[in-house]
Parts: structure tokens; sequence; C-alpha cells
């Protein structure tokens, strides 16, 4: 069943019920001739009115006038006339005039038309308890009115009796199955629901999409351009573009877009537009008012705008256009930020989110493709003129505050529960509530007796309501903590608590919806405030209330933080989707130019053994190799693959038939550009330590996307390296291309890299991981290079797991911690309950470390060596601080006598009886490290990493070492988040660096980030 056409759609006031949604014979009469009936001074003012005059209006309509005009009228007569007084009155934004007539009409008459008038006034004086019992009335008057039910649903929903309010709105939808509108809203409110089944709510969405956009309605072919690297008509479709919530995303994305590669158009349904309207206007190329068009037309005219992907950014939320998606008009179609779920249609192909927001496992919950962006799927439009951030106000009252200022829908029972559970937990403090309904007394009263019945007296209890936006941000000066609702997360409160200084706990879930705090958070380098269980949850707001001094310190700093991470970071967020775009887009251009298998679904599933059997091209064949290489963690062979493939598409050879979910997987959108990043990937870590054939690479990699400042940037660093490695300042040539470079960028990351080739760097921090990093201001120095060449350290899959292990509270000791690549990381994860220790012996690298260090508390840096005792040693230096190598000798020559401790030393200085998680590149130590290691590492179960190959001698005499002391050595597969169990005869991919030392007792910690495997199994 399709949706119905309409030729035109009515601009709307407040809904009116119409006399064909009526079936009282009496108020039928009333709908029809109340216009006709109208007395001609009435009719008169609504003229004046209409003409733009409203003060002369209103002065027709004077409330003696009016006394005096329907003093004699009979009682029919009285009642077209008070009604239609009310009308013009409301149509004037006259509301409590309007309200005045229709209660005395309601006195004489019982219309549920008045009722339901009645119910709109209070609602928009935000009187919802008074509103509903209007709807009630009106609802006992018309039983069979899907927009009483709807509208009943929506205000009960408003006071928290969520189970009820949908029970109403699935009533109108009952009534009227064909109404898109009504079927969107309950399930946008099924969200609210505290328990709600996966399954359930997804297919609810399915029921949606079969109903009203059926596959018949859509276009079967399109007439796009197929060429896959021409500029693209992006179109957006919202009902908000407006003041919203989804103006604080929405125009960073728009006016950070790249107007070279992509032309953006706005197709906008703004029933009220408003002064951020006029401003997003201006920053579409192209902006299109659809508000008064039916779906059909809003689809033939998207469709002769020659839109190549289409975006849904208002999802099941009020006045979407989501039908209009069901015809299909672009060839590709994507659902994005403003509705926590999938759109259930199957006309949409694509939904962005990130790693955070949705699990992959949730794919099985969304009728779209998942498109995760590498970083935040959002950017926050911060408001420069917020107040000034404020000290905690635990620092004043002696108690700490903490608040909620989320919308009530997203609050229940359950949640109240735990929230009374830590005002328990922490002896005097308090709780403000702000939601729009707050100042209505009997809402206000609805939670209170909640608070009370967990035990909460109301004086610990502040709840009030809306206040003007000035004044609303003022209100975070009040609150210490923020508690994030649960299952459905703030988005807009959470971005602004957090860049008014307030840190917010959140309580992590299985849905997008329950996990919008986790993605801000993680972005923020701050996911130890995201808690797993309502116990945790519990836990860490109280954890964090016992730190006042730590509360105002994270405060202080919150806002730079914050202005400094992705969730700002309009750049870096446009960059993603326009990166995403393309290989939609590129992915589309294929299956139009080319007929070969789609083997897409057989990859996925890791049949890789089946794609070989099949009819593949020799190239296509190489892919999966490669492919399934990488998997299995045998960098070495998927590296002679690729440069095998590579070689062979150099010389001309086709592969039309490469897999798409190998190109997805690249970010590459043909087999020459494949290869070649592989190549580049897997030829030796990094540039760095082959520099002429990397340049060859990279110029090869431009020529293929000159659009592209990755392959100019590296090609840049690398020619400046060769030349500082000779001994000689860079060429003008070079100099030039990274200052083109950084016209192009304007980052951090281009600037340094054209200061420090140019020689004009003597001190040099990076972003890096949530912080900054201090490095030296070298390009020769390995981990600078490193950095500035791949934007975090070459170790990527034991760096990765590194980081997914550590938990908030952790004690984390990285022994050999050079400039802090590892220890940093461990001091953004574990917070202010944590402790990270940093032991460097180079007096240099340490002034660097220490200077990193100064932005965390809780890191606390020793310039020794470690040995199994106290002692003296030398430090011999390398060509970079990476390359330094440890003696017990004297030392002669370029070296630096060094201090030495035992690891049980170093910890006893640093206040610490045990690790969690320990890492270790001692350069040569490594025995004596683990002699000296007899409470931390003997007596107690840290997982340890540590280096196992030094230049190409594999030192497997250490995996005996741990053996000895109760240790098991895995090696990390981070193709399969696979830890494989180390046995004698194994063989070590040429790539493996690192090991992980695990006691049997600490396995249960790779639980969600690993999986535990006694051998590794490869079907190539």
């Amino acid at each position: 069943m399709g949706r119905k056409k309409n030729n035109r759609r009515r601009k709307r006031s407040p809904v009116t019920l119409q006399s064909s949604q009526v079936n009282n014979p009496a108020e039928v009469e009333l709908l029809r001739q109340w216009e006709s009936r109208m007395p001609q001074w009435l009719k008169d003012a609504e003229a004046v009115f209409d003409s733009g005059d409203k003060d002369r209006a209103l002065e027709l309509l004077t409330e003696s006038r009016i006394d005096k005009a329907i003093e004699n009228l009979s009682h029919p007569e009285r009642v077209f006339v008070l009604y239609g007084i009310a009308q013009v009155l409301k149509k004037f934004e006259q509301k409590e005039s309007a309200e005045k007539y229709y209660k005395e009409l309601d006195k004489t008459t019982s219309y549920s038309v008045v009722n339901y008038e009645i119910a709109a006034i209070c609602k928009a004086y935000g009187r919802i308890t008074e509103s509903i019992g209007y709807l009630e009335k009106a609802a006992q008057l018309r039983p069979n009115s899907n927009i009483i039910w709807n509208s009943m649903g929506v205000a009960l929903m408003s006071t928290g009796q969520k189970e009820r309010s949908v029970e109403c709105i699935r009533k109108a939808v009952e009534l009227e199955p064909g109404n898109s509108k009504f079927h969107s809203n309950l399930l946008f409110s099924m969200h609210y629901l505290s328990e709600i089944g996966l399954d359930v709510i997804f297919q609810e969405h399915k029921k949606w999409s079969q109903i009203h956009t059926p596959a018949s309605l859509q276009r079967t072919s399109h007439s796009n351009d197929a060429a896959g690297d021409r500029r693209l008509r992006i179109g957006y479709v919202s009902s908000d573009f407006r003041t919203h919530s989804v103006s604080y995303f929405f125009p960073p994305l728009l006016s950070a877009h790249d107007r070279g590669k992509f032309e953006i158009y706005g197709y906008g349904n703004v029933e009220s537009p408003d002064d951020v309207t006029n401003c997003l206007k201006a920053g579409f190329d192209v902006y299109r008012d659809i508000f008064e068009i039916d779906d059909e037309s809003v689809a033939n005219m998207i469709a002769d705008d020659r839109i190549d992907i289409l975006v849904d950014l208002g999802g099941h939320t009020g006045d979407n256009r989501l039908p209009v998606f069901g015809y299909k008009p672009a060839p590709i179609q994507v659902s994005y930020l403003g509705y926590p779920d999938t759109t259930g249609a199957d006309a949409i192909d694509y939904r962005l989110t990130d790693t955070f927001a949705n699990t992959p496992q949730s794919q099985k919950y969304y009728s779209e493709e998942l498109v995760f962006l590498p970083q935040s799927f959002l950017c926050y439009l911060y408001n420069n003129s917020a107040p000034a951030i404020a000290i905690s106000p635990v620092m004043k009252n002696g108690y700490i505050t903490f608040g909620s200022f989320n919308t009530n829908h997203k609050i229940n029972r359950p949640l109240i529960s735990l929230w009374s559970q830590i005002l328990k937990a922490n002896e005097n403090s308090r709780f403000i509530l702000k939601f729009l309904g707050g100042n209505d007394k009997e809402q206000a009263e609805y939670y209170y007796q909640q608070f009370a019945e967990f035990g909460i007296d109301r004086k610990r209890v502040a709840i009030c309501g809306k206040r003007p936006f000035t004044d609303h941000l003022a209100m975070y000066e009040k609150i210490d903590i923020a508690l994030d609702t649960y299952p459905y997360n703030g988005t807009t409160t959470t971005c602004e608590a957090l860049w008014m200084g307030v840190p917010v706990i959140s309580l992590v879930g299985q849905m997008h919806m329950s996990r919008v705090g986790f993605s801000i958070l993680s972005n923020m380098g701050l996911e130890f405030f995201a808690a797993k269980t309502p116990q945790e949850y519990v836990a860490k707001a109280t954890a964090l209330a016992l730190k006042p001094e730590a509360l105002n310190k994270i405060r202080g700093s919150m806002r730079s933080r914050m202005s400094a991470s992705p969730v700002c970071n309009k750049n870096l967020l446009a960059r993603n989707i326009e990166d995403a775009y393309r290989k939609m887009w590129v992915k589309w251009c294929r299956q139009q130019n080319s007929s070969a298998a789609v083997v897409c679904d057989s990859l996925s599933e890791g049949r890789h053994d089946q794609v070989l059997s099949g009819q593949l091209s020799s190239i296509a064949k190489l892919a999966v190799l490669v492919d399934e290489f990488l998997r299995a963690g045998r960098r070495a062979e998927a590296y002679k693959c690729a440069a095998e493939g590579y070689e062979r598409v150099s010389k001309g050879e086709k592969a039309p038939d490469v897999p798409d979910a190998i190109f997805r997987k690249w970010d590459v959108a043909n087999e020459a550009i494949l290869f070649l990043k592989i190549c580049i990937a897997l030829n030796a870590f990094s540039s760095y330590f082959n520099v002429p054939h990397y340049m060859q690479m990279f110029k090869t990699w431009l020529k293929i996307e000159p659009d592209n400042m990755e392959p100019y940037i590296r090609l840049g660093l690398a020619s400046a390296l060769q030349y500082l490695q000779q001994g000689r300042a860079a060429s003008e040539q070079t100099l030039e291309l990274l200052e083109y470079v950084d016209g192009r960028m304007k980052s951090d990351r281009s600037a340094a890299a054209l200061g420090l080739a140019r020689g004009e760097i003597s001190g040099l921090s990076l972003p890096y991981d949530g912080c900054r990093i201090h490095v030296y201001p070298e390009l020769t120095n390995i981990t600078t290079y490193v950095l500035l060449e791949q934007q975090d350290w070459f170790e990527q899959g034991d760096l990765s797991l590194f980081r997914k292990l550590i938990r908030h509270g952790d004690r984390v000791l990285d022994l050999g911690a050079n400039v802090g690549v590892y220890s940093l990381s461990a001091a953004v994860r574990t917070g202010d309950d944590g402790c990270v220790v940093a032991v460097e012996p180079s007096s240099r690298t340490f002034r660097y470390l220490r200077e990193s260090a100064k932005q965390f508390d809780h890191m606390q840096c020793f310039h020794c060596g470690v040995s199994d005792s106290s002692s003296i040693g030398s430090l011999s230096f390398g060509g970079s601080s990476e390359l330094n190598k440890f003696s017990e000798d004297e030392g002669a020559g370029n070296c630096e006598k060094v201090e030495l401790m035992s690891v049980d030393d170093v910890a006893a200085m640093a206040g610490v009886d045990s690790f969690d998680i320990i890492k270790m590149d001692v350069e040569g130590f490594e025995k004596k490290t683990i002699a000296g290691a007899v409470k931390i590492m003997h007596e107690n179960s840290p997982i340890i990493f540590y280096e196992i190959k030094e230049a190409k001698d594999v030192h497997f005499e250490l995996i005996d070492s741990f053996k000895d002391i109760g240790y098991d050595s895995y090696f990390y597969v981070p193709g399969r988040s696979m830890l494989v169990k180390y046995s004698r005869g194994t063989e070590i991919d040429d790539y493996l660096l690192n090991m992980i030392a695990v006691k049997p007792e600490s396995l249960g910690r790779f639980e969600g980030v690993a999986s535990i495997e006694e051998s590794l199994q490869v079907t190539v």
C-alpha cells in the first residue's frame, strides 16, 4: 500500500480538526458554517490583520466590542460567532484571549474541536497536565479521532507517562494506517520506553517501510553521469533547518564542505522559517523550500536537479519527508544525524555513524548499510558567546550537585532509581532536574514523588523549566557532574555540559541512542566517564564526586580539550563524510560500468576460498589473497602479493572484478591505488626506513589521486628527510611542495612539516590521541617523522590492543617510554583515578616526556633505566632516540651515564604496589628487568607488552624467561582481533615486533577485546 498523493500540502497553523475528520453532526455543522456566518466586523478585523496592520486589527477586537457583539445573539448564532472570534484571535497569536472564548463556548456546548483547541493553547503555555485533561474530554466526545489520540500521546510523553503515550499513538496509527506521520511518531516514541527489544523496534520500522515506501515506488534507473571522480551533487533534506538541536551539528558540515568537489543542495521542509533558516539558506549552493509540495513532486524535483547522493537528516522525527526517499529520486540515499535508529526504508542505502556510536554487530538491526566514520560522526557548533567556565560549585557549597538538563521524555523510573542510588552514596549531595515542562507543578510533582519512592527527600531535588538560552547555559555553573539519560542518551545537552566544563557520566548500551554519549566522550579522550553497567554508572559518578579538586581541574580544562577534539573539528568531519560519499559513489559507478560478478557477500562472510575458486581474474585473486594474509597476520606474504598485483596493474593488466568489499576496506577507487596503498602500508612500516623507494610510490600515488593531499605531504616529508640525512638543507622544490600542502591543509601537521623542513622550529608538540605529545623538533627523529607521516605510531595493531585494554582507574607502567607514545595513550584512558608511570633513561628524551606529562596529574616520569638492581649503566646514542642502546659498561664517546633501578624500586618510588598493564622496551635488558621485578611481575599478574624483535634478531629466549615466572606469550592478529598463543615452532610473521605476556588469571581482561586462540588457522 503506497502513500496517497496530495497535489499540495497546506501550510499549517497548529493542527486544526477538519469537518471531514469529525463524526458529530452538530460539530460538522459548526466547522462548515462558522466562516460563512462570521459577522462583518470580524471579517474586517481579519482582513486588516492580513494586510499587515496587526495593531489596527487588535483595536477592532477589543474585549468590550466582542462582549457587545455577542450580547443579544441566540444560542446557535452565539456558538458560531464565539468559535469564529476564538479562531481569529488564535490566528492573531492572542492565545490568552482565544482561550477565554473557547472556554466560554465549552461551558454551553460539547464539541471535541473546542476541547482540542483549548488543549493546544494549554500546551503552548507549558500547562501540559491541563492540556491532557482537555484532550481526554475531546477523546470521550470523539473516540475515533486519530488526531486527538496522537496529540494525547505526545502530551503524555511530556509528563513521563511513556507506556500510555505509546498506546495512544498506536491507536492513532490503527485508526489511520496510511498516515506516515503518525506511524513515524510511533517509531520515535518507542525509543523512550525504558525497556524495548531491539528486534521489536526494528520490525516496526520495517513495517513502516512496507506500508509507506513500498519497493514499487522506487525508480529502477538513474541517468546520473557514472564518472567516479567528477564533482558530485549532494542533497540534504530536513525539516530542521531552523532553531533546533540539529542546527548545532549540521552547520559545521555545511560550511566545511569542499565546494570544488561537491555541490550542495538543501531541501527545507520548514513550517516556520527563522534567522537560522536564512543563515543556512545562504550556505547552500542551491536551496529549495519544499514545505508546501507533495512527496512525489519533491522526488521529481530532486531527480530533475540530478542529485547524486540524497541525505535525510531527520529520520522519523517530526515533519519528516521520508516518503520522498521511497521514490528513490537519487541513485544513492543516506540517513544521517537527526534520528537515533534505522529508517527501515529499503530505498535508503547507507547510514553514517562511527565505531563508538554503533558496533559492527548492530548491523542486523539496520536496513541501511552502516558506514563507520574514523572519528566522531558529528561536530558540535560550540557557542563562542557562552559564559566563561566557573569553578565547580562544590568548591563553594561544600557538597556535590548532580544534574540532568535532558528532555524528560528520556527520563524513566529505572534511571531515577540509579540517580537516587548516586544521591544516597554521596552524603548531602543535590540534584537539579531541568526540562521543558519543569515549571508545570503537576509534572514536577510526578518526579518528586518518584525520587521519594526511592528514598530521596524533595529538598535534595530542584526541578525547573525552560530558560532563555544564555540563562540555560549559565545554569551549568550550578552543577558539578552531569548524569546522562538512558537508554536514550543526550546529544546536544551532553555537548553543552562539556562545553561549560561539566563532566558527563554516560551509561552505554547496545543501541545507537544508548551509545552517543560514549561516542562524544571517546572522541574527546574521556571514555573513562562512560559506564558499561548500571553499577559502574553509580560507581563512576560517586568516585568522581569524591575528588572536588580534580573535578575543578577537569572543569577548567574541558573547553580547550573539547575544542581540540574531533567533536569540534568540522574540517575533519567534512573530509571523513566526503570520503564516505566518494566511496559510495565509486561503488555505484563500478556497478554501472562493470558486469563483473559481485563477490562482496562472500568476502564479508569470510568465504575467501569460495571467491578464489570462482572465475576471478588473476589480479582480483591477488587482492583476495592480500586480504586473507592480512587477516591472518601474515603481513610479509601480503606485501609480496600486493607488490605483484601493483606491478601487473602498472603493466596494463585489467581487473574489473576486484571485490568491492576490499575497495571499501582500503578506501580506494580502483585496483592501481589499492595495491599501491597496501605496498605503502606494508613495505617497511614507514618511509623513514626506505626513503627512495617510498618517494617513488608517493609520486605514483599523487598521479593517481591528484586532489588528495596525503601523497603530497608524505612526498614532501620523505624528500626533506632525504636531504637532512645527507646533511643538506631541504631543496627549494621540496619547500615549495610543503608550502603548497600547508596552504591546502592548514593543519598542525602540515605547518610542522614545513617548519621542520625549513629548520625554523625549536620546540614542537603535535596532536596525539586526545592530548598533545612533545617531540624532537627534528625530522630525522623516527617518532617525530612517523607521527607526522602517519598521524600515529606505526605499531598500530599492538598499540590499538594496548589502548583497548586500558580501563578507567588502571595503573600502567611504561619502561623505555621514549617521548611517551604508549604512556600518553595510557594517561588519556586511565583518568585521574588511574596512575601512569613512565621510565626513560635518555636525559634529552626525558625532557620531552616530562613536558607532555604535565597535562596529567596522574602521570609520573622517572629519569633512569631498569635492571635487576641499582647501579650505573651507559646509554649509547644511535641516529635517533629509538635506536639508543644500553650497557652496564662505563661507555665512551657518544654515551650518557644512566642510573639503573629495579622495577620494584621504581614502583616503590612511585607509590604503586602493582600494575595492570606494562609496556617494556628496554633495549637488551629484558632478562635483568624481569629479574628485578619480583613483586611487580613475579608476585602479581600484569599484562606485559614486550619487544621480541630487534632489527632482524628475534629473541625467543624471552618467551622462556616469561614462562619461568608463569606467563604464556601471545601475538596479536589485528585483522581478526585475535590473541594467539605462541608455542615452540610457531611461524612468526616477519613484521611481528611485540609479544604479549599473560598469566592465565589475567586472560579475562581480553573478553570483548580479543578472542584467545591456541593456534592460528589460515585458510589460504
